[in-house]
């Protein structure tokens, strides 16, 4: 099930739990379909819906009310990894929109 960025922080960490890994919630960041297995809610607001931080220590995606962390995330035909992995792996996501 895809997960809706207009969600508010708690919505969005919450929905993302409930589905975890079956049926799981997923985004695209860039043009990778990913499945959000853990998220948790930032204090950090500004932006506009759908915009990506990649910071040391993850990636950060900007919904309703202000940022998740993405703190577990599982690509397409991959093993699950944390979210300072994934961005490690995938330069150039930040400033970019998540869908």
């Amino acid at each position: 099930e895809r997960l809706p960025l207009s969600l508010t922080r708690k919505r969005f960490v919450d929905k993302a739990r409930s589905l975890s890994q079956e049926p799981g919630g997923y985004l695209f960041l860039g043009k990778d379909k990913v499945k959000v297995l853990k998220a948790a809610s930032e204090e950090e607001s500004g932006d506009e819906l759908g915009t990506i931080k990649v910071a040391k220590h993850g990636i950060k995606v900007k919904v309703a009310d202000g940022y998740v962390s993405l703190l577990t995330l599982l690509p397409e035909g991959k093993k699950a990894m944390d979210g300072a992995s994934f961005a490690a792996g995938h330069r150039g996501l930040d400033g970019q929109k998540a869908s």
